[in-house]
Order: structure tokens, then C-alpha cells, then sequence
């Protein structure tokens, strides 16, 4: 520890001056080093931007030591601490709260508190503080807790409500039982702060059923600045028509850009997924499309209704799709194909299909489709164990050397009916793709001995102009 009180007694000489300040430390951190580090912190009065991440040994009388230091820095603007995976409880945020709510001038507030000791009433004198701080345009508050920890947090969110200023609202609570009190209080937050444009939402594993799910979104309805929404539900008990009833709620926000929906339900039934292609068809504004619907035994019909949100999406220039885990076969995947042909400005694309049943015939109807989308730039194809032979990786390897601007791909068909002869072939495709830089390639065959893996190997680094590779054959 000697080095590390070293280094920060000379903090002092170095920060005097600065306005900005920046420190990341994932050692163990003694209290004698922490209060070398606060000391010199406390002298940087001039400091506007504070960035601290620290992680695993902090306790209560190190935040203590930290608080010292934060009630001197009166000029501070954007203020992050990263104080995860520590040892943080009562009497570490009620210091920590009583620094924060003296912080009048903050606009931007991270705070990272994930797997501590904080109880109900540490996140009640933590809301409680950061009410306090009402010029707060950007909020990420982040404390997830461990699956096994089962006290019921309903006052989380109290107080927060009167940040009516908060443009970028972010609230990672996953792993707590909010409960219905909860919610509420989190609708409050909604309803008041009209200046929201940007909400990023996750509340996996919080008992908040589909009544929350629905009071969350109802909330947000006469919203009119909110272009970005980002939503995380994992919710094993919740009704099966869920996933329809968020839909019709979502069609309501015309003015979205950018929307990342992260969903896993006990159950989504077909007429679920077609009213959620439907919605998002509707939001002709996306330009940014991020959807995750892994383990929801998802067929083919399934994916047809969710396809046709593709049809009308013209100006949309980031797709990921994450549908790993479910039961989408050829037809599936080619009506997903057939939708991508109408998104023509695609500028990023990236599809996880891992342990679906889909064929070479779904993967030569996706090559054809991605022949329309002329502007790819950046493609991952992630179909891990499915049932796809030579005749689709030929297809999709033609279709791949006439990608005129791709320069990043990420390629894993590991688990598939390849042969090392298409493989081999695959390399030589893709030595066509003129502005490729970045190569990510997994292709695991069983049957294929040491010396054809090395000469694949041979082949696929040898490929033209790449900067950056990872290669496991």
C-alpha cells in the first residue's frame, strides 16, 4: 500500500489546476489510501468533472473519507463514481447522501452502486439526496443487487420526482422487488419530468407485473420530447398477452429514434409478436432498432408478424436482433430476409439466431435480401447450431463479397453441415470484400482434423486489408 499513498499524496501537485479528474482502481484499497486520495480531492477546488471508479474493497468508513472530499468540490458540473461490487451500507450512502444533496450545480450525475449492502432506507436517503440536485439534466443510477437477496425496495424512487429538469433519465434497478408502491412512485417520476428525451429502464427480476408494465408506459403517453427509449423486463410470471398489451402502448410514442426493447416472458403467443411487428411499423422515426426475444420458443409464424415491422421502416440505419434460443426455422427467417430487402438505408445489421432450426434455404433467402441493403457497413451473423449445409454458406458467401462498403463482420456458424471445402471457399468469397477491416469468424467443425484447421486458418488470416481478426476454427 505504500505505492498507492505514494501516488496519491502527489495527486495534490498534479490536479491543483485541472478542471477535469479522472481515476479508475480496481486494487484493494486501504482507508489510509483513501483518505490520501480525499485529501488531495478536496484541494482541487476548481475541478468541474469528477470521474472515480473503485470497486471491490470500499466500506462504509472509505465513503466517509470520500464524502469529505465531495463537500469541497462546490464547482462541480458532471460528477461519475463508479463504486461497484464493494462492501457499501447504511452508514456508507447516508455519508455519500449528505455530500450529494449539497451539490446544487450538478447537471450530470452517474452513480454506479451495484451489488453493495443498501438497504430500503439507503435507497430512500439516496432519492431523498439527489432531489436535491435540481439542475440535473442527465441521472444514471444504477444499483443492482444479487438474484438472491429478496427485501422489497418500494421507496427507491421517492423524491426523485421533483428533478423536473432531467432530460436523460437512466435507472438500472434489476434484481429488486420493487413491488406495486414502487412502481407508482416510479410513474410519478414519468408523469412529472416532461423534459425527458432520452429513458433508459431496466427492471428485470423486480415483481413489477404487467400492471407496472403498463402504468410505466401509460406514464410516458403526453411525453412529447422522448425521441430514445430503452426497456428491460424479465418477468417469469407475468401474463401471456404482455408482450401485446406493451405493443399498443409503444404506438403511442411517434417520435421515437431509437428504441431497445429487452423482454423475456413466461410466455409470448403468436398474436403477440404480430401486434408488436405492427407497432413498430407504425414508428416510421426509428433509426435505431434494438430487440431482444431470446428463450420465448418463437416459430416461424411468430417471426412472419414480427417481420412486417421491417416493411415500412425505410430510414432505419441500426437493426439488432437478438432471437437466440427459439424455434424459428427457414420460412422465419425468410420472411425476415424479405422485410430487409425494404430497408434500404441499413447501415448496421446484427442477428443472433443461435439454436433456432433454420436451414440453407433460409440463409440463401437472407444473402438475397442482404443484396438490397447496399449500404452495410457493419454485419454480424451469429446462426450457432441450426442446419445449415454448403449450398447456404455459397450463397451467403457470394452475397457477402458483393457487400461494396462492409467493413466489419462478425460470422459464427459453428454447429452447422459444413464441410471443410466450403470453408475453404468461404475464405476466397470474402477476399472479395475490398473494405474489409475487422474479421470475426468462428467456424468449429467436428469431423475436420488439425491440419485442414491450420490450413483454414492460413487462409481466413490471410485475407486482404484486415487491421483487426479473431479467427477459431
Amino acid at each position: 500500500m505504500n505505492k498507492n499513498n505514494s501516488f496519491f499524496k502527489q495527486l495534490l501537485f498534479y490536479f491543483f489546476y485541472q478542471k477535469n479528474f479522472k481515476i479508475k482502481s480496481k486494487n484493494e484499497i486501504e482507508f489510509e489510501s483513501m483518505q490520501n486520495l480525499s485529501n488531495a480531492l478536496a484541494k482541487c477546488t476548481n475541478l468541474q468533472t469528477l470521474g472515480l471508479e473503485i470497486n471491490d474493497e470500499l466500506n462504509d468508513q472509505s465513503v466517509s473519507s470520500l464524502r469529505l472530499a465531495l463537500l469541497q468540490l462546490t464547482r462541480l458540473s458532471v460528477l461519475k463514481l463508479d463504486l461497484n461490487n464493494n462492501a457499501i451500507g447504511l452508514l456508507g450512502v447516508q455519508s455519500l447522501a449528505s455530500a450529494l444533496e449539497k451539490q446544487v450545480n450538478l447537471k450530470t450525475l452517474k452513480l454506479y452502486l451495484n451489488y453493495n449492502n443498501i438497504s430500503e432506507e439507503g435507497t430512500f436517503i439516496l432519492s431523498k439526496a439527489i432531489s436535491n440536485c435540481i439542475n440535473l439534466s442527465t441521472l444514471v443510477l444504477s444499483i443492482r443487487r444479487h438474484l438472491f437477496v429478496e427485501k422489497r425496495t418500494q421507496k427507491l424512487c421517492s423524491n426523485l420526482a421533483k428533478c423536473t429538469e432531467i432530460q436523460d433519465l437512466q435507472l438500472i434497478l434489476d434484481g429488486y422487488q420493487i413491488g406495486q408502491d414502487g412502481i407508482f412512485e416510479l410513474c410519478q417520476i414519468l408523469t412529472n419530468c416532461k423534459k425527458i428525451s432520452s429513458l433508459s429502464l431496466d427492471l428485470s427480476y423486480s415483481d413489477i407485473g404487467q400492471d407496472g408494465i403498463e402504468c410505466i408506459t401509460s406514464s410516458l403517453e403526453n411525453n412529447k420530447n422522448l425521441s430514445s427509449l430503452q426497456l428491460t423486463f424479465y418477468e417469469r410470471s407475468i401474463a401471456q398477452f404482455a408482450l401485446q398489451n406493451l405493443s399498443q402502448n409503444l404506438s403511442k410514442f411517434n417520435n421515437l429514434s431509437t428504441l431497445k426493447l429487452t423482454l423475456q416472458f413466461d410466455q409470448i403467443e403468436e398474436e403477440s409478436t404480430s401486434s408488436l411487428g405492427f407497432t413498430l411499423s407504425n414508428l416510421t422515426n426509428l433509426s435505431t432498432l434494438h430487440l431482444e426475444l431470446n428463450h420465448q420458443e418463437i416459430g416461424d409464424k411468430s417471426m412472419e408478424g414480427l417481420s412486417f415491422a421491417f416493411k415500412k421502416t425505410n430510414i432505419l440505419s441500426h437493426l439488432f436482433l437478438d432471437l437466440r434460443y427459439n424455434k424459428i426455422g427457414n420460412r422465419g427467417l425468410s420472411s425476415l430476409a424479405l422485410a430487409l430487402e425494404n430497408c434500404s438505408n441499413l447501415s448496421t445489421l446484427l442477428l443472433y439466431f443461435k439454436q433456432n432450426q433454420i436451414g440453407s434455404q433460409g440463409i440463401l433467402d437472407l444473402a438475397s435480401g442482404l443484396k438490397k441493403c447496399t449500404k452495410i457497413s457493419n454485419l454480424t451473423l451469429s446462426f450457432i447450431i441450426n442446419s445449415i449445409c454448403d449450398e447456404g454458406v455459397q450463397g451467403l458467401g457470394l452475397a457477402l463479397a458483393n457487400c461494396a462498403h462492409l467493413t466489419i463482420l462478425q460470422l459464427e456458424l459453428s454447429g452447422n453441415k459444413i464441410s471443410y471445402s466450403c470453408a475453404s471457399q468461404l475464405a476466397l468469397q470474402l477476399n472479395s470484400c475490398a473494405r474489409l477491416s475487422t474479421f470475426i469468424f468462428q467456424l468449429v467443425i467436428k469431423d475436420m482434423d488439425e491440419a485442414q484447421k491450420l490450413q483454414l486458418r492460413k487462409q481466413y488470416c490471410k485475407i486482404k486489408r484486415l487491421v483487426k481478426k479473431f479467427i477459431l476454427i
